[in-house]
């Protein structure tokens, strides 16, 4: 077996005070100065887990409605899905008080579920000037019987850490297959600890063409036809497929299904399935896009917003990514 590394602590943690009311509204983020998953409201209830520099970590404990979430095999066992941002609320129910809100894409851990709500957990970093004026929260939130108790942090979870030698990013602690090799130097952010190993992220760059979904098979075998004919069950499934674009285009009132003037790829696929599909597109990939010639093919991940939109029935698939085919 291969020893642990030694890491190195780059940024120095304080302890901050457990349970605490927001006293404004405030952004929450991925990591200290990262990309940011929603917004948590005034008057929240979070649980302060420590500080790192200007950035306090907090955790929060919320209803989303489970139509709204999809399953994953990970710790953050809970994806957000759909287009828009999703309400994060006190307790199970639409006019409950909301709490904040987060993003698709976002990941959060099950606590329970009821009445079509999934009780959630999801720690995340708020800049600690958010904090300043915050009083501590005379109770703490209510419990159902069947929520998880709060998941102890490890020490220096979260923080960013540097590695001192070569090594090796393994599957599980103590061993398993080998997933990356780490150079010395690099810096990783470590989010658990076990038995003198540490479960890190660490982030960089590939092409996306060498790049397929995990669950690439059940992606590339949903067809367009599969979204015409089922439309609800398929609403929110990211799927893969190579389509041949036909131009760039902005959405006029007659596409219902888009927002006027919205930007949008006019596709044909995927693969052979001679079907029109409208990929509609964010703001940051639109330059990206007018580089793509008629006719060209482009393997593109997206989120299906409408499998069946009116008035004929094409459907609306929101782009996460697109490369060119080699």
């Amino acid at each position: 077996m291969r020893r642990a590394f030694p890491l190195i602590l780059l940024l120095v943690t304080a302890p901050v005070a457990a349970q605490t009311t927001l006293p404004s509204d405030a952004q929450w983020h991925t990591t200290p100065a990262g990309p940011a998953i929603g917004a948590l409201r005034r008057g929240t209830e979070v649980r302060a887990v420590r500080t790192s520099g200007e950035w306090t970590l907090v955790t929060v404990e919320g209803w989303i409605a489970s139509f709204r979430v999809e399953s994953r095999r990970d710790t953050l066992d809970r994806t957000v899905i759909g287009a828009g941002r999703a309400p994060i609320r006190a307790a199970d129910g639409p006019t409950q008080r909301q709490l904040g809100d987060v993003v698709a894409g976002t990941l959060l851990k099950r606590l329970a579920e009821r009445n079509g709500w999934t009780q959630v957990r999801r720690s995340a970093w708020i800049r600690a000037s958010s904090l300043q004026d915050a009083t501590p929260a005379t109770a703490p939130p209510p419990r159902t019987e069947t929520a998880a108790p709060p998941a102890s942090s490890p020490p220096g979870a979260g923080t960013a850490h540097r590695a001192v030698r070569p090594t090796t990013l393994r599957a599980s602690p103590g061993g398993g297959d080998e997933r990356a090799s780490v150079r010395a130097g690099a810096i990783v952010e470590t989010l658990a600890r076990d038995g003198g190993w540490a479960r890190v992220r660490i982030e960089g760059w590939v092409p996306e063409r060498d790049l397929l979904l995990a669950d690439s098979a059940a992606a590339m075998q949903l067809s367009a036809a599969d979204l015409r004919a089922t439309p609800a069950a398929h609403r929110g499934k990211i799927v893969q497929w190579e389509v041949q674009v036909i131009a760039l285009q902005r959405a006029d009132p007659l596409r219902r299904g888009l927002t006027p003037d919205e930007p949008y790829l006019l596709a044909r696929g995927p693969g052979d399935e001679n079907a029109i599909l409208y990929l509609a597109l964010p703001a940051t990939l639109v330059e990206q896009a007018r580089a793509i010639s008629a006719l060209e093919s482009v393997t593109v991940t997206a989120r299906v917003r409408d499998g069946n939109s009116p008035p004929v029935g094409v459907p609306i698939l929101d782009v996460i990514s697109f490369s060119r085919v080699p």
